[in-house]
């Protein structure tokens, strides 16, 4: 099963960048939601294997990272609504890759 996530932007985000650093991620499947009367312009994320292994983990992080820190972006677990912060970056690790060995 995949993990789906949607990223939601405050302002119109710089596509052309965000393309650009998300084709660079071979685990993840990006694609862009424009904004209309019921929500803001977003971009929907899935990391389509599961069970997730250590670089897509790693690639998924870093572009979360971008995400939060370059385009101010809301993330959020799309099956449970539950919204991501950076700060949980480990708790989120735990519950994709399971318990460390």
């Amino acid at each position: 099963m995949a993990f789906n996530l949607i990223a939601e932007f405050p302002e119109e985000p710089r596509w052309n960048e965000l393309q650009r650093a998300a084709t660079t991620f071979r685990a993840l499947e990006c694609f862009p939601i424009a904004s209309d009367d019921l929500g803001p312009p977003a971009l929907g994320i899935s990391l389509p294997r599961k069970p997730v292994d250590r670089k897509a983990w790693l690639e998924l992080e870093r572009f979360l990272l971008t995400l939060w820190i370059d385009h101010r972006a809301r993330v959020f677990e799309l099956y449970s609504a539950r919204e991501l912060r950076p700060e949980a970056r480990a708790e989120l690790e735990a519950s994709l890759l399971g318990p460390k060995k």
